[in-house]
């Protein structure tokens, strides 16, 4: 065999090896839809990912599978199948467990800060650091500046600095 074509050979495998990692990642990314034909379903599924397990912490009720989720799934389905709506089963499941039960907070009253400060501690924080990096940038522009100046006693002081340098060099 020649080395092209060893290496031809290799190429292909390792283009063929991240073709298929490429390939898995995009099936990963791609949303499965449940139940696309019964549109009762889909209302229980989009209740059931509003609502946590009220007794595992942040676990959603989709995904949860105590006996507590098992009858709060059963009651969604009754409460969607009367024909209430998807938001008044989940402020049913609120009355009765309280905000705890929500996977996200409600944007309204204190609640919302929960929401902005998040942002707003982002922002003031890249604000600081653009200010330090603006007076860090100028007090070296001030410094390069300031050892450019063309003073008598300074080259004397350099050249000074520089042989006791050599000397101390010299002597280890």
């Amino acid at each position: 065999m020649r080395p092209s074509e060893t290496f031809q050979g290799r190429r292909q495998r390792v283009s063929l090896v991240i073709a298929l990692g490429l390939a898995l990642l995009a099936s990963l990314a791609v949303p499965r839809v449940g139940y696309a034909d019964d549109p009762l379903a889909e209302k229980e599924l989009e209740v059931e990912r509003q609502l946590g397990c009220p007794i595992c912490t942040n676990l959603p009720l989709n995904v949860c599978d105590n006996q507590l989720c098992e009858e709060m799934r059963g009651i969604i389905r009754e409460k969607l199948a009367a024909g209430e709506t998807p938001d008044q089963v989940v402020a049913y499941f609120v009355s009765r467990y309280g905000e705890a039960v929500l996977l996200e907070p409600p944007r309204q009253g204190f609640n919302l800060a929960v929401w902005y400060l998040p942002i707003l501690a982002v922002v003031i924080g890249a604000a600081i650091v653009l200010i330090f990096l603006r007076q860090s940038l100028q007090r070296g522009r001030l410094s390069a500046e300031h050892l450019q100046i063309d003073d008598p006693t300074l080259d004397r002081y350099r050249r000074q600095v520089r042989r006791d340098l050599e000397r101390f060099e010299g002597t280890r």
